[in-house]
Order: C-alpha cells, then structure tokens, then sequence
C-alpha cells in the first residue's frame, strides 16, 4: 500500500490520535499551517482535533472516528498529528484496517 505523493492543492488533515492539539501553542499550529500553504497544501482539522479532556487528550473512540472520517474522505491525501505519545495506542482497536489498506494515504505522526 503506497499512498500518491502530495500535490499543490492537496488537504491534509490534522487528527489528534494522541494528545489533542490544544496541547500545541497556537503560534506552532500556524507556523505549520503557513508552511504548508506556502507548498500548496491546504490544512484542516478533524472534528476533534481539539478537545482536551483531564488526561489531555480525548475518548479514544472519538479520536478513531476522527482517523477513519480522514481515511474515507477522498480529498484528504495526507493525515498528520499534532503530537505523538502513548495514548495512540487507545485507537487501535476501533480502527479498521481493511479500509485503510483500501485507502492508502501519506500518514505522520
């Protein structure tokens, strides 16, 4: 499973499978933005992306369904995450993979 290379025009969409993205100063999370746009690349947030619960983070379930709405969604060609750590691993078991290996996207984390 190889995903296209990005292309001028391309969304990528930021979901927070770990820590949420209000945990990243706004300043950081514009600097990306603006760098990206300068390739041509166009930023968007999942639904989610920013609901911070006591653990900083959110259910696990909402953080899946987030990653598999950006996995069906055809204009997404890339799926980044603000940061990484362990409660990524919470989402594993709500994810399906037939339908990622179906839908083959750049993904960084």
């Amino acid at each position: 499973m190889i995903p296209k290379k990005l292309q001028k025009g391309d969304v990528i969409k930021i979901v927070s499978l770990s820590c949420s993205a209000k945990s990243v100063p706004n300043e950081v999370l514009e600097l990306a933005k603006e760098r990206f746009e300068k390739m041509g690349l166009l930023v968007e947030y999942s639904e989610n992306a920013f609901v911070l619960d006591s653990l900083g983070s959110s259910n696990p379930e909402l953080r899946a369904r987030d990653f598999m709405n950006a996995i069906l969604d055809p204009k997404v060609k890339a799926i980044m995450t603000p940061r990484g750590g362990f409660a990524a691993n919470e989402v594993l078991d709500y994810l399906d993979f037939d339908v990622i290996a179906k839908n083959p996207k750049v993904i960084c984390g």
